[in-house]
Parts: structure tokens; sequence; C-alpha cells
């Protein structure tokens, strides 16, 4: 009678367990992606370096989109102002139609622009200014 008792007491405690390890599983939403209101794809992680030798700026920049199927590319150009030349780099980003896995990407660019030692670099995503953190 108590190895009954004492089965009946294990399979309920079992059996309750289990029914609350379901539920919480299934209550547990993954955290979105953020996305740009521009239609375009996150660009997130970004890293810029830029190095400047002989009248020409070198600008490594790392960003990491979404998934391994979103495209990534980057230009620069100078920015000719009243005051000081801007270099602009932009990112850009389309958002990918197709099923893929959802793995940040990391993509590397290095860009060259001639212009003054001073010049500092102005970097957009998707057409946006990107704010900075230290």
């Amino acid at each position: 009678m108590k190895k009954w008792m004492a089965t009946g007491i294990f399979l309920v405690v079992v059996i309750i367990a289990f029914g609350v390890f379901v539920f919480h599983i299934t209550e547990s939403t993954a955290p979105e992606t953020p996305m740009l209101d521009s239609g375009n794809a996150a660009i997130t992680e970004i890293q810029l370096t830029n190095k400047y030798s002989k009248g020409v700026h070198t600008v490594r920049v790392t960003a990491s989109v979404p998934t391994a199927c979103t495209a990534l590319s980057a230009t620069s150009s100078l920015v000719d102002s009243t005051s000081t030349p801007t270099i602009r780099v932009d990112l850009a980003a389309p958002v990918d139609e197709g099923m893929c896995l959802q793995l940040l990407t990391p993509h590397t660019f290095t860009l060259s622009v001639s212009a003054p030692a001073n010049a500092p670099v102005m970097l957009y995503t998707n057409g946006a200014f990107a704010t900075t953190t230290p």
C-alpha cells in the first residue's frame, strides 16, 4: 500500500511539473529584432575606425545585419561645406524578403577618401544619421 501511495504522489508531482514546464515554454516569446521604419533592415553593432596618412583617410567599418541573407553595402564620399569638409560613410541594407536564419552576420568594409586631416567622419545607416555610444 505504501508503494502505491508513493508511486501515486510521484506521478502527480511529475504531471504537475510537466504541465508547469510546458505552459511556461509556450507563453514565452522571443524578442523581435528592431527594424527601421524606412523599410530597410536594421544595422547593428557598428564599429568604425579612421586612420589618416598622407592626405587619405582609411575608414574601416564593421557592421552586423539580422541575417546572413541580408546584403549590406557601404559607400563613402567627401561632402564639401562652408566650414570643414566632412567624410560621409553610408551603410545600406534592404530588407531580405526570403526565409533566412535570424543570426547576426558581421560585414567589414575598408573605404578610402582623400580629405584634410581634420575632416570628421559622419556615419549614416539606411539614410539616417547614426548616433554613437562610447
